[in-house]
C-alpha cells in the first residue's frame, strides 16, 4: 500500500542503504557522513510504502533511515513528532525484470546517478537478450480504471503532422563575416545605441515616418548581455562571463523568414475530455499529434500558411537543409586606430570543413545566424504529452530565421557583422563534379559557379557595408552623438523616475509603519502594482489561498512540485481597464535598467495580430530579464556532418 509518509520530504538529500544486488552493482550502500562517498539521493515525495503491506512478488532493495533531517544532520520526526521507521527508497520484481526507486538519481547533489543508469540498462540489455526484441504494438494513451492497459490495442491514429517538405531557400548556405575592431567604443549608449540606432526608426530604423521604437524595431531581435554594462569586475579583474556577446538583427536578406505557429484548437469538452475525464488515467503513448497552423513570412512580406504542421520537425528540417558548410571573411572600409592596424587577421576560410567542432576558428562565438525567439510551454503537445486544454492568447511559437546578425563582444568592443546567404556556388560545383566535365563544359561550368555565387552575395556584401557605414555614422558627428545618447536616456526616463518616487515613498511609509508598531504587509508600504499602472491577476489573498492549497496537495502527495505564478496586467480593456499597454520599447529600457540579466532580450514579432490588425496590435513582443541559461547543446568534434549534435 501506499500511504503519506510521516513527513513530507522534498529537496532533501539522504544516505541511502542498500542490499548490493544488481541494479547497485559498484555503488557503495550510504550511510550519515557526507564525506564517505556512499549513496546519497534527493528526495521529493510526501507518499511512502508500507512495507507491511509488499506482495510476495516484491522485494525492497533499498532504505533510508528516518523521514526526516538532511545528509550530515541525524535529526528529524514525524507528522506527530515521533522517531520516523525506516522508508522504502527502491524496489524490484522477483521474477520481471521491474525495478523502481523513490528518489531522483538524476538530481545534481545525488550520487553514483551515472552508475545506477547503467546497471538499468544492463540489465535492460540482458532481458531482451533472452526474449528477443520488444514488441513494437503501440499502447494506448488513455485506459479506463479497472482495465488492464496491456489487454486494450490501440491502432495507430492516421492523423499526423504532414512532413515538412523542401521550401524556397533550402540549400546549403555560406557565411560571409566582418570584424570591425573596437567599433562599439564610438557609439553613443553602447550595445542599446547600437540597436535602437539600427532598428529603431528615428534612430537610424529602416521604416520611415515612424516615431515609435516598437513600430519601428517590429520584426527585429536583440539578444542582449544587459549586465555587460552595469557588471562590475571581478576579483580577477574580469566581468561577468556570461555577458560577454550579444546579437541582434531585424528583417533580412533573401533567406530571412518569421514563423507563427498555433497549435491545433483544443477539442470540445466530452465525456474523456471534460469534466468526467478522471475517470481515466494515462498510461502508455499519448495520442497522435496532428500538427497545427504555421505561417511563414519572408522579407518581401509575402506569407505562407500550411496546416497539419509539426513546428519542430519544421525547424529540423530548415536546419538540416540549410546547414553552413562555408565561410568567407570580408574585408571592409574600416577606420583602425594605430593599435588595430598593428593587428593581422587570419585568412579568409572558405573550407567545407570550417564547422565541424561548431565553431569558426576567427570568431569567439557560437552563433552564427538561425533561429531566434521562442517556444510554448504548450509545444509539449508534440513530445509526446495530451494536448492543452485552453487555446493560448498568443502564438505557441514564434522565429526569425536570422540571416544578418550584429555581434557585439562586451569584453573588447568589437562587432562582428554576419550574412548567410545561399551557396549556390558549391551546390552547382558539386553538380559539375558528378558530370565530370572537361575543356570547355568545364570553362563554362566554373563561370556559372562564379555567377551564381556573386548574384548570391552581392545584397549580402552591401548590406555588410552599409551597416558598417551606418555604426560609423552613429558617432561621427557631435550632433548625431547627442542625439542618440539622449534618445536611450530618454527611454523610459519618465517610468524610472515615477519608480524612484515610488520607492522613496514606500521606504517612508515602511520606516513610519516600523515607529507605530504597523505590519509592514498591512501597510501601504506592501508592494502595490497599481503604483506603477498595472494589475495583479490574483490578489494578495487569492495568492495565499493558492498557496496553502498547493501546500495541502503536496503533502498529499498529489504533486511534488508547484510554480505557482502571478501575472501583471496593464490595459487590453480587460475587467474595464482601458489604461493604454505600456509601450514594450519603453517597458524594456526600464527592466534592462532596473533588472540588467546576463540572458536579457527583446524579441518583436509582427504579423500576430490576425486579419486586420497594424502597427503594435499586429505584434507580440517579449521583453525577457532572465538570469540563466536553460539549456546549451553542443555538437562533438567528430560527429558527422548529418547528424544533429
Amino acid at each position: 500500500a501506499v500511504v503519506r509518509a510521516q513527513k513530507p520530504t522534498h529537496g532533501r538529500a539522504h544516505a541511502l542503504r542498500h542490499d548490493g544486488d544488481d541494479m547497485w552493482r559498484g555503488i557503495p550502500s550510504g550511510n550519515n557522513d557526507p564525506k564517505s562517498g556512499g549513496l546519497v539521493g534527493v528526495r521529493y515525495h510526501s507518499l511512502v510504502v508500507d512495507p507491511g503491506t509488499l506482495p510476495e512478488c516484491l522485494t525492497a532493495t533499498a532504505w533510508v533511515d528516518g523521514d526526516g533531517g538532511e545528509i550530515g544532520d541525524g535529526s528529524g520526526s514525524g507528522r506527530d513528532g515521533s522517531s520516523p521507521p525506516v522508508v522504502i527508497m527502491g524496489m524490484r520484481h522477483k521474477t520481471r525484470p521491474h525495478y523502481g526507486v523513490q528518489y531522483h538519481p538524476e538530481s545534481v547533489c545525488s550520487t553514483h546517478g551515472d552508475a545506477l543508469y547503467r546497471n538499468f540498462a544492463a540489465a535492460a540489455d540482458a532481458h531482451w537478450k533472452r526474449l528477443g526484441p520488444p514488441n513494437a504494438a503501440p499502447r494506448p494513451s488513455r485506459v479506463l480504471k479497472g482495465l488492464d492497459a496491456s489487454d486494450v490495442s490501440s491502432a495507430p491514429s492516421a492523423c499526423a503532422p504532414t512532413p515538412p517538405g523542401t521550401e524556397d531557400g533550402d540549400g546549403a548556405t555560406k557565411l560571409l563575416w566582418a570584424k570591425l575592431p573596437r567599433a562599439l567604443a564610438v557609439v553613443p549608449g553602447g550595445a542599446e545605441g547600437a540597436f535602437w540606432g539600427l532598428h529603431g526608426g528615428s534612430g537610424g530604423g529602416s521604416i520611415p515616418g515612424v516615431v515609435s521604437k516598437s513600430e519601428a524595431s517590429m520584426d527585429s531581435f536583440w539578444l542582449d548581455s544587459a549586465t555587460a554594462a552595469t557588471a562590475t569586475a571581478t576579483a580577477t579583474g574580469g566581468t561577468c562571463p556570461r555577458s560577454r556577446f550579444s546579437f541582434m538583427g531585424g528583417r533580412g536578406g533573401a533567406l530571412w523568414r518569421r514563423a507563427i505557429y498555433r497549435l491545433p484548437p483544443p477539442p470540445p469538452p466530452s465525456d474523456e475530455n471534460g469534466p468526467t475525464a478522471d475517470r481515466a488515467f494515462r498510461t502508455g503513448a499519448a495520442p497522435a499529434f496532428a500538427g497545427g497552423s504555421l505561417t511563414v513570412t519572408d522579407a518581401t512580406g509575402a506569407s505562407t500558411t500550411r496546416t497539419g504542421v509539426s513546428v519542430l520537425e519544421w525547424l529540423e528540417s530548415r536546419l538540416r537543409s540549410r546547414r553552413c558548410r562555408r565561410a568567407e571573411e570580408v574585408t571592409l572600409n574600416v577606420k583602425r586606430s594605430r593599435e588595430d592596424e598593428t593587428s593581422t587577421d587570419a585568412p579568409a576560410i572558405d573550407d567545407a570543413d570550417f564547422i565541424a567542432d561548431g565553431r569558426l576558428p576567427n570568431l569567439p562565438f557560437d552563433f552564427i545566424g538561425g533561429f531566434v525567439g521562442y517556444l510554448g510551454y504548450e509545444i509539449r503537445a508534440e513530445c509526446g504529452c495530451h494536448p492543452p486544454s485552453r487555446a493560448s492568447p498568443t502564438p505557441d511559437a514564434a522565429l526569425f530565421l536570422a540571416d544578418r546578425v550584429v555581434a557585439i563582444d562586451h569584453d573588447t568592443d568589437d562587432v562582428y557583422l554576419l550574412a548567410l546567404v545561399s551557396d549556390a556556388a558549391s551546390e552547382l560545383e558539386s553538380l559539375a563534379e558528378g558530370m565530370e566535365l572537361h575543356g570547355a563544359a568545364n570553362a563554362a561550368a566554373t563561370g556559372l559557379c562564379q555567377l551564381a555565387a556573386e548574384e548570391a552575395e552581392a545584397e549580402a556584401r552591401a548590406w555588410l557595408s552599409e551597416t558598417e557605414a551606418r555604426l560609423a555614422a552613429l558617432g561621427s558627428s557631435e550632433a548625431a552623438a547627442r542625439a542618440l545618447d539622449d534618445s536611450c536616456a530618454a527611454a523610459g526616463a519618465g517610468a524610472m523616475l515615477a519608480l524612484q518616487i515610488a520607492r522613496e515613498k514606500a521606504a517612508k511609509e515602511a520606516a513610519e509603519a516600523a515607529e507605530d508598531g504597523t505590519s509592514i504587509a498591512s501597510s501601504s508600504s506592501a508592494f502595490d502594482p497599481a503604483r506603477a499602472g498595472f494589475r495583479l491577476r490574483r490578489n494578495r489573498e487569492a495568492y495565499v489561498a493558492d498557496v496553502d492549497a498547493a501546500k495541502a496537495l503536496i503533502d498529499a502527495g498529489e504533486t511534488y512540485e508547484v510554480c505557482l505564478t502571478n501575472e501583471l496586467r496593464r490595459g487590453g480593456g480587460g475587467d474595464g481597464d482601458d489604461r493604454p499597454c505600456p509601450d514594450p520599447a519603453t517597458l524594456y529600457a526600464v527592466l534592462r535598467r532596473t533588472n540588467p540579466a546576463p540572458y536579457a532580450a527583446y524579441l518583436n514579432f509582427g504579423g500576430c495580430g490576425g486579419d486586420g490588425a497594424r502597427g503594435l496590435d499586429d505584434a507580440v513582443v517579449v521583453c525577457c530579464s532572465s538570469p540563466e541559461r536553460f539549456l546549451r547543446l553542443t555538437k562533438k568534434r567528430g560527429d558527422d556532418d548529418d547528424d544533429d549534435g
